[in-house]
């Protein structure tokens, strides 16, 4: 009777247990849940409860557990999230490893595409293609279309980075067909977006097509935030292609929509690209400094070091543009200084990630890890030194290419004042006949633009200039063609041009350009700045500021 007594006993124990362990599991999904619902908003409080929970989950001896996997897969997204991507990827080839992993083809998916977005962030190519690879396999077997194809698009990304262009074009061109057919704008716009980054500058209007695609779509979405990114995308097209005015008028459109929905992340770079449309033809250097220094402010209040480094290389541009050594000086010190911050602290973080892994692993394997750790540190280190080595061989060349362009430009100026000094000459072709008719009938009317200031009236036509010469439109042409090697319209402009660069060298106050140019012939300032910098090789602001430091080289002469 004892003995049956104690195995009835026993048998209500373990069921008891059984009972007790099924609604631990329960709790146990249940904070799973509500972990998970936390990323990536609250990410610290999500540590806490996946890493207490994988505590007790090791206490009860449930390593391949489906709680275990879930709560590691968990602990791995929060690790990314933060950054810490060694720590993150870790935790995801330990999922990999579970029996219930090998038995859930949606959670080795999840694990091998985080994977692939690690590695392809590290730059290891061939890993990250093997696990998208890998991922796609799982989406297959579960016959989860969209999860196919978004992966196709992934591959198609990586295909992109590494040089595949052709492969990664009609891939993204298949994948933009199918999200077409099932009515997904969403992807749809991703899709043009991802193929305006696949063409290239090589195909400008197909760039230009697809990101107006892109930029279709979320309007139609009422997608602020993504027309916002995609607006800063077009006018950076723009800004490449040397479109400044279409850009600047894209990007003052784009500032006020940040500057309405607080959008601080993406200000930066409307306001360095709003500097660098001021940087080109025809644009207002004071204005670009101060977009500059806007951006830089942004930069500086929400710790953004890598924009940072883009915005101060545009700095450096324009000093060096301006000649303005000093600045120019000041500004790349200011760029070598941060990109060895940011080269350190990127070191910094690696080993704190590398050290996390170690105390990790340290019960089970202390020596391989310190030797693994030792090896990454030098491997860094050497990278550093590298780093290191290749900012100063980039210092001596930015310095190198400033004193010769300085040069040359000085050169230039030279060149430029001694023909403002002298009259017109246009080379005469030697094959004339032996009289030289073309060639004096150009010299008279060369003569007689200069000697009377033709070229001075606006609407000085070559009809005009035929009737002070009594001679036939054709032959008039003929002889400016000949005699000058040039055309009617491009000698008035060198006359008027000629004429503007002996203002600006008695003249050289900046606000009285709308002067200079009506003073030597020009109907507006927008065609005086553009035939000017067509024949001198500089703007007018430019050639003020060489006349300015000549004219300062001068002086210094005369007191020497």
């Amino acid at each position: 009777m004892t003995k049956y007594f104690f195995a009835l006993s026993l048998l209500i124990a373990q069921m008891l247990l059984i009972k007790s362990d099924l609604k631990a599991q329960t709790d146990y999904n249940s904070l799973i849940k509500g972990a998970r619902a936390m990323i990536p908003n609250e990410l610290g409080k999500a540590d806490t409860v996946v890493t207490k929970l994988l505590e007790e989950i090791e206490e009860r001896g449930l390593k391949n557990d489906s709680l275990f996997a879930k709560a590691t897969f968990l602990k791995g997204m929060i690790q990314q999230y933060h950054g810490w991507l060694n720590i993150a990827a870790k935790y995801y080839l330990e999922v990999l490893q579970t029996a219930y992993s090998k038995q859930n083809e949606k959670l080795t998916g999840d694990c091998y595409n985080n994977l692939a977005i690690i590695y392809q962030h590290q730059s290891r190519y061939p890993e990250a293609l093997q696990a998208y690879h890998r991922s796609l396999e799982s989406a297959e077997s579960l016959g989860d279309s969209t999860s196919i194809v978004e992966t196709w698009m992934n591959i198609f990304l990586l295909d992109n980075y590494t040089g595949n262009y052709p492969t990664a074009i009609e891939g993204c061109k298949r994948t933009l067909d199918y999200f077409q057919r099932h009515l997904d704008t969403v992807n749809m716009a991703y899709c043009h977006g991802n193929l305006a980054m696949f063409y290239g500058s090589n195909h400008s209007d197909l760039v230009e097509y697809h990101m107006q695609e892109a930029l279709r779509y979320f309007t139609a979405m009422h997608d602020t935030y993504n027309v916002v990114k995609c607006n800063i995308d077009i006018a950076e097209f723009y800004v490449k292609i040397n479109q400044f005015i279409k850009a600047r008028a894209v990007l003052l459109q784009t500032k006020e929509k940040c500057l309405q929905n607080d959008f601080k992340d993406v200000l930066e770079t409307v306001y360095r690209l709003l500097a660098e449309t001021e940087m080109g033809e025809g644009g207002d250097a004071s204005l670009a400094e101060e977009y500059i220094e806007r951006a830089l402010s942004i930069c500086k209040v929400q710790d953004l070091q890598q924009k940072m480094l883009k915005v101060l290389l545009v700095k450096t541009r324009l000093y060096a543009k301006s000649g303005n050594f000093p600045l120019f000086t000041a500004a790349l010190d200011e760029y070598i200084t941060l990109e060895n911050t940011v080269s350190g602290n990127s070191s910094s973080r690696i080993y704190k990630e590398m050290q996390t892994i170690y105390e990790v692993e340290k019960k089970n394997s202390q020596n391989k890890l310190l030797k693994l750790e030792n090896n990454r540190l030098a491997y860094k280190m050497k990278l550093l030194l590298l780093a290191l080595l290749g900012a100063t061989l980039a210092t001596a060349i930015i310095a190198y290419q400033y004193f010769r362009i300085n040069r040359d430009a000085k050169t230039m100026y030279k060149l430029n004042l001694s023909i403002a000094n002298t009259k017109i000459h246009h080379t005469i072709e030697t094959n004339l006949a032996e009289d030289n008719t073309m060639g004096n009938l150009f010299e008279a009317i060369s003569w007689r633009i200069e000697s009377e200031k033709l070229f001075l009236h606006q609407g000085f036509s070559i009809q005009n200039l035929c009737l002070l010469m009594n001679r036939s439109e054709r032959y008039i042409s003929k002889a400016i063609a000949e005699g000058g090697g040039t055309n009617f319209s491009n000698l008035i402009r060198d006359f008027r041009v000629n004429e503007a660069r002996r203002l600006l060298v008695d003249h050289t106050d900046l606000n009285l350009m709308s002067q200079v140019a009506e003073k030597s012939g020009f109907g507006t300032r927008q065609t005086f700045y553009k035939a000017f910098k067509i024949v001198t090789g500089f703007t007018p602001q430019e050639y003020v500021s060489w006349s300015i430091i000549n004219r300062a080289v001068s002086m210094d002469d005369l007191v020497d």
